[in-house]
């Protein structure tokens, strides 16, 4: 089921400056940048920065200027837990009354499987399977 906190996504007003503040002055490394064309729903680019330090991975999302799918305020958006088998762990939180509320959809920015749950106030908490041997940690990243 749960493996551990996967990371933590936080919707910054200026990816630049959180990208050089947290690898210059916190020590974080710059693990994977990647620029999303428009979409239907949003017609500027969409962009994420994924920065690490030892097994924390904080991943920045822009979410000032033109309007950005599913992001509404600056801050820490949501916590994703990592699990091992997507499927299995759907079906015992179903047992809990818990059905996903997006997903599961293939990951946009790794090899695997994301879904996305709410707890009991409505907050989002991101389930994420990582396959083929694909992390953070993977030196292809």
């Amino acid at each position: 089921m749960i493996q551990c906190v996967d990371h933590v996504e936080v919707v910054t007003p200026d990816l630049d400056a959180s990208i050089q503040f947290y690898t210059k002055v916190l020590g974080f490394k710059l693990a994977r940048r990647v620029v999303f064309p428009p979409s239907e729903t949003s017609q500027a680019p969409r962009e994420i920065a994924c920065l690490t330090l030892g097994d924390v991975m904080l991943e920045f999302l822009e979410g000032t200027g033109a309007a950005v799918d599913r992001i509404d305020q600056v801050g820490v958006k949501l916590v994703a837990l990592r699990v091992d088998d997507m499927e299995k762990t759907l079906q015992e939180l179903k047992i809990h009354g818990v059905e996903p509320s997006w997903g599961p959809n293939p990951g946009a920015t790794f090899d695997g499987i994301r879904a996305e749950i709410k707890d009991s106030h409505g907050l989002s908490i991101e389930l994420r399977e990582w396959r083929n041997s694909d992390s953070a940690d993977n030196e292809r990243w």
